[in-house]
């Protein structure tokens, strides 16, 4: 394979669906978008998204992908991303993990293309379709009913919720929804390490009652008793996910080792790409774990992707992370599907994702 053609744009986009959660309110998206265009014609797209917690940074990350793409370019041949170290070789990209995903997405999307095989088939994935969950920022007991109610009216039956500022409200947040809803809904919640050690256990007695399918990374990594709260949280009855304390394969083998989760939170641009965010949920598995795919911001570049990642699961039971921000207007172009609280795997060969060059063009603050 031989690259002959890149175009890198930085888009800055409104979002309409707010979901607040310890970090800030989400107003606006800034996204990058990759096309690579090999020998042949063949379209690879990749999108650059860091995640909110890390010390990537979108300008940094945009000039590497430019350094890569133009060095992609001078290459005669390009040996297979699946097999080869090739995106590695030319630039250091192990604190811009983002950027490498996006990389590493385009390539392997041409590569799809040349074997004439979908993304689902490169990652030896065999379902079909997967259930999604719905956001829940930090707001009032009222407007958390309001939008479940419109979830359930959209075929969304798992809500997930954001706590992690203040434990009285937080409960009642939780407590308010079980109680209007009852059995009618999973209910999942996200503290992204907002508690104190006090303070997370004085929640979890608040809403034992609720039975909620999992709390997401109750107290922060940096906790010298991260390991130990979570156990603990475990021992009364309240399933323990993870995601800022899951970055790498060995941090994946250290929690299954402190047995301390039940479920990994697996964000693709945090690995630096889909074929390690499949490592890690393969060892997850293997060792008894569940996984939820989460793309919460990307575009439907970064959602197609992650979709076949979640498909490629043994295990898919849990509701994914895949359908926030999708009525969002859209940027991109798909073969896949969501509607009735379902995303589903299209007919298509690579991504089966691309971007519209003309919209793009049309609003990027930035291109290359």
């Amino acid at each position: 394979m031989k690259i002959e053609n890149a175009n890198i744009w930085t888009i800055k986009s409104k979002v309409e669906q707010k979901s607040r959660n310890r970090y800030g309110a989400v107003d606006f998206l800034e996204r990058t978008l990759l096309r690579l265009e090999d020998e042949k014609g063949n379209e690879g797209w990749g999108e650059m998204m860091p995640i909110i917690f890390t010390t990537e940074k979108a300008d940094n990350a945009t000039k590497a992908m430019q350094t890569i793409t133009e060095s992609l370019k001078r290459m005669s041949e390009i040996e297979p991303v699946s097999n080869s170290n090739v995106i590695d070789d030319l630039h250091d990209l192990s604190e811009l993990k983002a950027a490498r995903s996006s990389i590493e997405c385009a390539l392997l999307d041409i590569e799809s293309k040349r074997e004439q095989k979908s993304f689902l088939e490169k990652l030896g994935g065999s379902h079909t379709q997967a259930n999604l969950d719905g956001p829940i920022g930090l707001e009032s007991p009222e407007d958390a009913i309001q939008k479940t109610k419109k979830y359930l009216s959209e075929g969304i039956s798992t809500v997930k919720v954001k706590v992690g500022v203040n434990v009285k409200d937080d409960a009642n947040r939780l407590i308010a929804l079980r109680e209007e809803f009852g059995e009618d809904i999973e209910i999942r919640m996200d503290a992204n390490g907002g508690y104190t050690n006090e303070e997370v256990f004085e929640f979890c007695n608040l809403i034992l009652p609720v039975a909620v399918q999992h709390f997401e990374q109750p107290v922060l990594p940096s906790n010298d008793r991260c390991f130990e709260i979570c156990r603990e949280i475990r021992e009364m009855g309240i399933p323990v996910a993870v995601d800022e304390s899951l970055f790498s394969l060995q941090d994946a083998e250290i929690l299954v080792q402190e047995d301390a989760l039940d479920v990994g939170v697996i964000k693709i641009s945090k690995f630096g790409g889909v074929l390690i965010a499949k490592k890690i949920a393969n060892l997850l598995e293997s060792a008894g774990k569940k996984c939820v795919i989460s793309a919460s911001y990307e575009s439907l570049v970064g959602k197609s992707m992650a979709l076949a990642l979640a498909l490629s699961l043994n295990n898919t039971d849990l509701a994914h992370e895949v359908g926030h921000f999708a009525k969002e207007p859209t940027i991109t172009e798909w073969s896949h599907n969501n509607s009735s609280g379902i995303m589903s795997y299209g007919d298509c060969i690579g991504l089966g994702a691309k971007g519209n060059i003309e919209t793009i063009n049309s609003i990027a603050t930035s291109s290359f």
